[in-house]
C-alpha cells in the first residue's frame, strides 16, 4: 500500500523527501506560492534524482524537469497515470492482503 504525504510548501516538500522514501513526488502548481515550477522540480531532483515527478496545473504546459504535467482539474487522470507508472490493477480491492488460509 502507499502512503500520501503532504507538505504545504517547497521546503517543507524537500524536507519529507528527505526524510521519508518515496515512490514519487505530485507537485500542484499553485502551492509553490510565487516558485517557478521547472526550478522547484529541479530543487527536488537534486535530492531524488531518480524518482518520478507529476506536475498539476490549473493550466498544464511542460515544465522543465517533470515526468508528466497533468490538469490539476482531473483527479481521475492522476489516478490513472499513477495506475501506469506503478503497473497496479484497476481495481484497488486486488491489492489488499488477501486473509491466510488455515490448513
Amino acid at each position: 500500500m502507499f502512503n500520501v504525504l503532504t507538505a504545504n510548501t517547497i521546503d517543507e516538500g524537500k524536507e519529507l523527501i528527505q526524510l521519508m522514501p518515496v515512490h514519487a513526488i505530485i507537485v500542484h502548481e499553485r502551492a509553490l506560492a510565487g516558485y517557478d515550477p521547472s526550478d522547484a522540480i529541479v530543487q527536488l531532483r537534486k535530492i531524488r534524482p531518480d524518482t518520478p515527478v507529476v506536475l498539476l496545473s490549473p493550466n498544464p504546459v511542460g515544465a522543465r524537469g517533470a515526468d508528466r504535467v497533468l490538469s490539476s482539474h482531473d483527479p481521475v487522470e492522476l489516478v490513472r497515470v499513477l495506475r501506469q507508472m506503478f503497473n497496479l490493477p484497476a481495481d484497488p480491492a486486488a491489492m489488499e492482503p488477501q486473509p491466510r488460509r488455515r490448513v
